[in-house]
């Protein structure tokens, strides 16, 4: 059974496209294995097959992001969706440059993103990362998983979710972050992209790639309404208080 936050949480973010307007709707289904135009690559390792993105460099230099062209989503309000079937790296799912670390090759600030480990690097723990501000929101661990961020870009805030074990369907939120300040991380827009990517690396496991399949951007031209983000701020809310009750117990 899906917990009472995703069920909400999935009920509130659909309720949006009734009472924001749409502005636009981007579906990438990577059907024709080849690089979508309104993407492009940051890193040197991935490749389409099989109607999926494959991230399968060898180690961590490979690690490798798919970001939008568009750098303007700083002054958008906008609802990201993708898919991932999990390797044997981290992986990788937000907003900001997705320009690589010169040490660790993971995205650098500005950015507001989720990271999710395999199961085999510390019990598939899923973080999310505020300008590399890390909290940890449970252990989804590998599997098919689908990721939403939704931003607000007058309050400059950022939600970011999970459904864990994705088949299909609507998208039912079993993480959910607390609402995530993006108003000093340094966005703009000019640099303000979404991204996803991750690598094959197999220090700790064999090797495996990472899939990413179904992404989807759809933003609004009139911005989201306080009530609505007000009614995400109580998801936040009673996600720490799940997480707390948790390590209480």
């Amino acid at each position: 059974m899906k917990p009472i936050i995703g069920i909400v949480a999935a009920a509130l973010v659909a309720a949006l496209g009734t009472v924001a307007s749409a502005g636009a709707i981007t579906t990438i289904d990577f059907n024709a294995n080849a690089l979508p135009s309104e993407l492009e690559v940051s890193g040197p390792s991935v490749s389409f097959s099989g109607g999926a993105a494959v991230f399968n460099g060898p180690n961590s230099p490979s690690r490798t992001y798919l970001r939008t062209v568009a750098d303007d989503y700083f002054g958008q309000d906008f609802v990201a969706e993708v898919t991932v079937q999990t390797g044997s790296d981290i992986v990788w799912f937000g907003m900001g440059t997705a320009e690589r670390h010169s040490g660790n090759f993971e995205p650098v600030s500005p950015m507001i993103m989720f990271r999710l480990h395999p199961s085999s690097i510390i019990g598939g723990r899923l973080h999310t990362s505020d300008n590399g501000g890390i909290a940890t929101l449970g252990h989804p661990g590998s599997g098919t998983h689908r990721m939403r961020l939704t931003w607000d870009a007058t309050n400059m805030l950022a939600l970011l979710e999970l459904d864990e074990d994705y088949t299909g369907g609507a998208f039912v939120a079993n993480y959910t972050s607390a609402l995530l300040d993006g108003s000093n991380n340094g966005f703009l827009d000019s640099n303000t992209r979404i991204f996803f990517g991750s690598s094959a690396q197999n220090a700790w496991q064999p090797s495996l790639a990472a899939r990413f399949d179904d992404f989807t951007i759809e933003t609004f031209a009139v911005p989201l309404p306080p009530a609505a983000w007000m009614g995400l701020g109580m998801l936040g809310l009673l996600g720490l208080g799940r997480r707390l009750k948790r390590k209480s117990a």
